[in-house]
């Protein structure tokens, strides 16, 4: 069996080379980049930390956690970087030898060629740097072999999440949210590799990976003798992960082998439905991807999309011109991006108007209709949250803020998000029609759009104040008071995001009738 999947693992290295000679010169540079990153990846501590023993594990602590997390969600979420273990039930052999044979022969990949270049490259510029050792050999023994595991480890379970329709729709979607979690370790990795700073930052993390699955074998490498017990229990935990990986591989495939769940879906299959096919069948769900839709290609929204960063940048330029010290100004852009995010559906009422005659006459609950049109407001505001958060932490220059950053901005969204949803139901104003330049706006007669805008926007600012001043007047917030600040603001955000969409909704439900007949007068 080892000898089949070889056969077949040696045919895939080689697939990418062929269909023509640009297929082949793009394969050719992208492999050698892969190879070259390797090693730079390797290299790179050696270079920054300065013959520095103690920032060099650090560093090799915090990089080989990246590699093996790499290593460990890149086939979780991209199918096409793992052998489908269902289409291996042709091979007259047991699930259990179909798993081991998957597991032998992984190194047999471009990842795994990655991975030896890596490992040679990391032992040929230490062997003068590091005391080596029967237990130091041992653990970069276990590092290594823990890249391919977690490999066929995670590529096990994205198959198994392909069994279900929605989350094989989700699975890419889910793997950029995880990239963009991840990307205030690499930031912060970055200012501690370009700017020499952010020592405190580096070493809190390499502590804390030190006694995960991911960086428990790098910090044997760097521990000496003295600390012996600290040794024999993070190997104890990396080798325990490891043993997890090996028998949840096995598990898995032989349950992937074995029983089919529910009927397949072809991974070929083309589907017109859009983002209808992300959500279920429910009220909110179908208004909210059906709104979604609306943002991706409707001129209206679309403006006001790229209008956001525009707004922040200028009161930011406007600010640091006055002489604003710049570590305050790191904290206004996340929260004015993510109010304008949520005010944009102050008004959500009359540039929708063609679809809600649909909700009306369909009885659906004001608070389903609220909820709805929020759904696109969080699926794009989390990412600009977790991505703005990381900018933020990265200029206010005190990575323990990050907690209260994130709370900051998770507010901003909430309070704008709740108070659009009860003023566009409250005073929604004329705008352009489906299909007019979004530069066209209708003659109107009254207060109701500088009312509905001013509302939404000042009134999001005020409810958001509070948590903002508490990291405007601390920016060097300690990392307990950051977590407290990060609490609190998750029920306070929730609380009012869940009380406007439930006066929304009540509004809604009283004014539906009057909501109809604005919207069929102006549209």
């Amino acid at each position: 069996m080892v000898a089949r999947i070889l056969r077949l693992r040696v045919a895939l290295l080689a697939a990418p080379f062929t269909g023509g000679a640009r297929n082949a010169v793009r394969a050719i540079i992208a492999r050698l980049l892969l190879l070259v990153l390797a090693a730079s990846l390797a290299a790179a501590p050696i270079l920054f930390a300065q013959n520095d023993a103690q920032v060099l594990g650090r560093y090799d602590v915090a990089f080989g956690s990246l590699i093996l997390l790499a290593a460990f969600l890149i086939p979780l979420f991209v199918p096409s970087a793992t052998i489908d273990r269902r289409a291996l039930q042709q091979y007259p052999a047991t699930p259990a030898r179909v798993a081991l044979a998957l597991l032998v022969t992984a190194p047999v990949t471009w990842i795994g060629l990655a991975a030896l270049v890596w490992v040679g490259t990391f032992v040929a510029l230490r062997v003068d740097m590091l005391e080596w050792n029967a237990l130091s050999i041992l653990s970069l023994v276990v590092a290594l072999v823990s890249i391919p595991v977690y490999g066929v480890f995670g590529g096990a379970l994205g198959d198994l999440a392909a069994n279900s329709q929605r989350l094989s729709l989700l699975r890419k979607g889910l793997g950029v949210a995880t990239l963009i979690s991840v990307l205030p370790l690499v930031l912060m990795l970055t200012v501690a590799l370009v700017r020499g700073e952010g020592a405190k930052q580096l070493a809190d993390t390499a502590q804390s990976f030190s006694w995960t699955p991911f960086g428990a074998a790098f910090a044997v490498l760097h521990t000496g003798a003295e600390g012996i017990d600290s040794i024999v229990l993070q190997l104890g935990i990396h080798v325990a992960m490891l043993a997890l990986a090996i028998g949840g591989t096995i598990s898995l495939t032989t349950g992937l082998m074995t029983r089919v769940e529910r009927p397949a879906h072809g991974a070929s299959m083309s589907s017109s439905l859009g983002w209808f096919e992300y959500f279920s069948q429910g009220p909110a769900m179908s208004i909210g991807a059906r709104s979604l839709t609306y943002w991706m290609r409707d001129p209206r929204y679309l403006v006001s999309l790229v209008a956001i960063p525009v707004i922040p940048v200028l009161v930011v330029g406007v600010l640091l011109f006055a002489g604003v010290d710049g570590a305050h100004l790191a904290l206004i852009p996340l929260p004015l991006v993510l109010i304008m995010v949520g005010w944009m559906v102050h008004n959500d009422i009359a540039t929708d108007s063609t679809a809600l005659w649909i909700h009306v006459a369909s009885g659906v609950k004001g608070s389903q209709d609220r909820l709805g049109r929020l759904i696109p407001v969080f699926v794009l505001g989390v990412p600009v949250l977790i991505l703005g958060a990381s900018i933020s932490v990265l200029v206010l220059g005190n990575w323990e803020a990050t907690p209260a950053v994130i709370a900051l901005g998770f507010v901003a969204l909430c309070t704008s998000a709740a108070l659009s949803s009860v003023v566009s139901v409250l005073s929604p104003y004329p705008t352009s029609r489906p299909g007019e330049s979004p530069f066209v706006q209708p003659a109107w007669q009254g207060a109701g759009a500088g009312f509905a805008q001013t509302l939404a926007f000042l009134g999001s600012a005020v409810l958001t104040a509070p948590v903002f001043f508490v990291i405007f007047a601390n920016p060097e917030i300690g990392f307990g008071q950051s977590l407290m600040v990060l609490v609190g603001s998750l029920v306070y955000g929730g609380l009012v995001l869940a009380a406007g969409i439930a006066l929304g909704g009540l509004v809604y439900n009283r004014r539906s009738s009057e909501l109809l007949a604005f919207t069929q007068m102006f549209d």
